[in-house]
């Protein structure tokens, strides 16, 4: 049907909340299976908001945040001819709370390959948040005590107005639930190896489709390579790829200024220290999570260590950055890979379409239905190619 077509069918009959969606035209199935994340010990116990009106939206300490520990996540699958060997791992943006976007994006990746595809989401985002942070009248009002208490702030929006305000009071919750995030990826790659995973019988190798801050997360998880599980992994990474300091998400969609402001002056401008406990920070650093955070969210930490690791997994990577992109601009994948790729140019293949898009929405729901279409159709073909 093409992609505009697909994403409203899709977006109209899937929900989180079902067990199964037939899609006989199509071939396939989507099936959402259930994931209890292990580690909420990890996260923030308590929210201590800077200015008291805020306290209204966030009254479970994190920890608590039922939605974040036990969630689904759908899992695509060929009706017939699924080759099994191997299973794509999409992971999406910051700052998403639907899977609209991505659907199309899984059921033309299961098509192309016929691997299955699993849509898993990171903590605090799609499904593993409380409505209420996603609710239009309430997050305004949030928004609009946010402007009122910072009245620089820029693309300050009912949107974005959640996270930034989790992120910018406590801005080492970026690292502690990318940690969480981290870990759950890695047990869902520890079922499926292990024959353990509900719908999937194989043992396959795994491979990922990392988009914006997933493609971050997955930069890690290969950079790290747990018990040698993802040493032969491909990644196919979408609008994203360069260290954080290097990427603007300054965004009505993704995190107003003053949250940016929060994350980089704890983040980049300073050394940070998190405490974590005993047992977690045993197995951060056997895996060197500390070094390889700190030099892929920032530039000058650790550069030869950074492009060592880079240069291993350079065969494995295929990156295709958006011109028009000002989140994550073309220059700034370059510049992470220049020292790291011996050919650059078979690694970063910048890309560029001749409609009007955005870092947030690469193929939007306005516009040349005809150009978007053949825009998405040779994005994925491309990543099939690399992924099959």
């Amino acid at each position: 049907m093409g992609y505009t077509n697909d994403y409203h069918h899709l977006a109209k009959h899937y929900h989180t909340d079902q067990d199964t969606l037939a899609l006989e035209d199509w071939g396939i199935t989507i099936k959402n299976v259930a994931f209890h994340s292990r580690y909420a010990e990890i996260l923030p116990g308590k929210f201590e908001a800077s200015f008291s009106d805020a306290k209204e939206f966030f009254l479970q300490p994190d920890q608590n945040i039922a939605e974040n520990r036990d969630f689904t996540y759908p899992v695509i699958k060929k009706n017939h001819d699924s080759d099994e060997s191997k299973v794509i791992i999409l992971l999406h943006g910051l700052n998403e709370r639907s899977w609209d976007k991505y659907l199309p994006w899984g059921k033309e990746l299961c098509l192309k390959t016929s691997h299955p595809v699993i849509l898993f989401p990171i903590a605090f985002h799609m499904n593993r948040s409380p409505a209420l942070w996603s609710d239009p009248r309430t997050m305004t009002r949030l928004a609009g005590q946010r402007k009122k208490r910072y009245p620089s702030n820029r693309e300050c929006s009912f949107v974005n107005a959640a996270i930034s305000q989790r992120l910018g009071e406590l801005p080492q919750r970026f690292f502690l639930s990318g940690l969480v995030s981290y870990f759950d990826l890695y047990d869902l790659i520890c079922q499926l190896q292990d024959g353990e995973h509900p719908c999937l019988s194989n043992q396959p190798e795994i491979n990922f489709f990392g988009y914006s801050i997933g493609a971050f997360l997955t930069e890690i998880m290969l950079m790290s390579d747990p018990e040698k599980r993802v040493s032969h992994s491909h990644a196919f990474l979408f609008c994203g790829g360069p260290t954080f300091d290097k990427m603007y998400g300054t965004s009505r969609y993704i995190l107003d200024s003053k949250a940016i402001e929060s994350i980089r002056s704890f983040f980049i401008n300073k050394n940070f220290k998190i405490p974590l406990p005993d047992s977690v920070e045993e197995e951060i650093q056997k895996l060197h999570l500390r070094k390889i955070f700190n030099t892929m969210i920032n530039s000058i930490k650790y550069p030869e260590y950074r492009n060592a690791r880079l240069s291993t997994l350079a065969a494995r990577l295929k990156l295709l950055p958006l011109r028009k992109d000002n989140v994550v601009p073309v220059k700034s994948v370059e510049e992470t890979f220049s020292r790291a790729c011996r050919e650059i140019k078979q690694v970063v293949a910048p890309q560029d379409f001749p409609f009007e898009y955005s870092h947030e929405a690469p193929f939007p729901q306005n516009g040349n239905k005809n150009q978007i279409d053949r825009a998405f159709s040779r994005i994925f073909d491309e990543a099939a190619a690399f992924l099959k």
